[in-house]
């Protein structure tokens, strides 16, 4: 019965780290803007060092070593009795001077099996509880690593458009000073572009919140940077 069992297990396992290693390869180049990790590389991080999955995993193996144990019989007793002096007058033949004694407690019939199958239950939901876990991790992983990229690709937007509203504020500004254009132009050329620049910062924000939190799951330092594309 938990020869069985752990065969299943174990063959689960054998299969959900190939599944996760076909899914690493199908993404084995990091978008622009993440330059420094794949999210193959960022997955593999995560069911290594995620401190959720190792602890998932711990007493999953934990739970599994107690299937077998469950099933097995109760160890030998075994006692021993010397007798190193004789204080009463007693003929040397009348006893024994020493006594080996072996004891083998025999289960009930389907006692040990029903522990075994109980153990077997428990075993088998601990798996499919670090199996969530891992899944569960991974999605938020993978969730954070594209909207990290998401958000390098917003920002060099952003830069590319202040860039172009400066030159249209210095053109702005130009005519301004010979009289072809308006203060009112002037300024409101200015303020476009101190809008651009609030939601560079939002932006800023946002990405120092996903990293920290990409790099938490892999149990990195929460300030690790991944640097922009170049």
């Amino acid at each position: 019965m938990n020869a069985k069992i752990l065969a299943v297990l174990l063959a689960v396992s054998a299969l959900i780290g190939n599944a996760y290693g076909r899914e690493g390869r199908k993404a084995n180049n990091p978008p622009e803007g993440l330059t420094n990790l794949s999210l193959s590389q960022v997955i593999a991080a995560v069911l290594e060092h995620n401190r959720m999955i190792q602890s998932s995993r711990t007493k999953w193996l934990a739970a599994r070593e107690r299937v077998p144990q469950a099933g097995a019989w109760e160890d030998l007793k075994v006692g021993t009795n010397i007798v190193l002096g004789r204080f009463v007058s007693v003929p040397a033949n009348a006893f024994t001077d020493q006594m080996v004694s072996v004891e083998q407690m025999i289960p009930l019939s389907g006692k040990n099996r029903s522990k075994e199958r109980a153990a077997a239950a428990e075993a088998l939901g601990a798996f499919e509880e670090a199996r969530r876990q891992e899944l569960d991790v991974i999605a938020k992983a993978k969730a954070s690593y594209y909207e990290l990229a998401n958000l390098y690709r917003l920002l060099d937007i952003n830069q590319a458009d202040e860039a172009s509203l400066v030159q249209s504020l210095d053109a702005t500004r130009a005519k301004f000073e010979v009289g072809t254009q308006t203060q009112a132009d002037l300024l409101l050329a200015d303020n476009e572009r101190q809008k651009i620049i609030e939601a560079r910062r939002d932006l800023e924000q946002k990405l120092s919140d996903q990293q920290s939190a990409l790099n938490v799951l892999m149990n990195r330092d929460p300030i690790c940077s991944f640097g922009p594309s170049n």
